[in-house]
């Protein structure tokens, strides 16, 4: 489906699955949470904090809530839903109502007439987009979310000057993930503009030729930090030009939160 829907499918049989049964009304409220993220096209995508954060419960109980609901079968490694285009349909979307409706009347959206010229989408856009997104995705090492992070990169649609910088700045900052579970998604990645992140110099102890394993797990901790801190500024943009609404008010305060224990413990 779409990003942005107001709505999905949810069935009757939900009340007597046997794997919706086995688990707890909480861990059945936080399923229905992540079936409203997939709707609205957040997942997968969202980094712990974020997803958390949205849930409005602790990171701890986001790994447990993940390890539950992914051995009864019901949600990914990911937090995808498995199953989920075969559960929502086409016909949800009014996009396919609408073009079979010009259909009848005999017009397209290429056919209409207008006072100005309209330039139609170029083959070689489409194939410069698709190449480009190829090159960049090949580069990335988290490979995950792809249909999403193409779908950011194709709203992007970067030039040639731009892709040069985002590939630059993602081989640079490649240097700086040690750890892949670390490495946010690429599409959180594109959203984000990361590319426009300063790229810090990479720092030795001395006398080491290489970081030691505790160096490199306060590494680890400062860049999800960096990066929660990143969406959250952006999750407030976003909103900047409206009052918010109190579950928006809950969620920056959950997340506001969280960063603040992730950096008590990083002391």
């Amino acid at each position: 489906m779409p990003k942005g829907l107001p709505w999905f499918r949810l069935y009757a049989e939900f009340a007597f699955d046997p794997k919706i049964q086995t688990i707890s009304e909480t861990l059945q409220r936080r399923y229905i949470m992540l079936l409203c993220l997939k709707c609205h096209g957040e997942i997968p995508g969202l980094n712990d904090i974020q997803l958390s954060g949205a849930l409005r419960i602790s990171v701890d109980e986001l790994h447990k809530t993940h390890d539950d609901l992914l051995s009864v079968g019901i949600i990914s490694d990911n937090y995808d839903i498995p199953k989920w285009s075969e559960r929502q349909y086409r016909s949800d979307s009014s996009t396919s109502r609408v073009a079979k409706f010009r259909s009848k009347k005999g017009e397209t959206l290429q056919k209409r007439k207008c006072n100005g010229s309209v330039t139609p989408l170029s083959v070689s856009v489409s194939k410069y987009v698709s190449e480009s997104f190829n090159i960049f995705y090949k580069e990335y090492p988290r490979k995950i979310g792809k249909h999403n992070a193409l779908k950011v990169f194709t709203k992007i649609n970067p030039d040639k000057e731009l892709l040069d910088k985002i590939m630059l700045a993602l081989k640079e900052q490649k240097k700086n993930w040690r750890d892949i579970k670390f490495t946010p998604h690429p599409a959180t990645w594109l959203n984000g503009k990361r590319w426009e992140d300063e790229i810090p110099a990479t720092e030795f102890k001395v006398g080491m030729n290489q970081p030691d394993k505790e160096w490199d797990e306060a590494e680890y901790t400062k860049n999800e930090i960096k990066q929660a801190k990143a969406q959250l500024e952006l999750y407030k943009q976003q909103r900047s030009d409206r009052e918010l609404t109190e579950l928006e008010k809950h969620t920056i305060s959950i997340m506001e939160k969280n960063i603040r224990e992730a950096e008590h413990d990083k002391k």
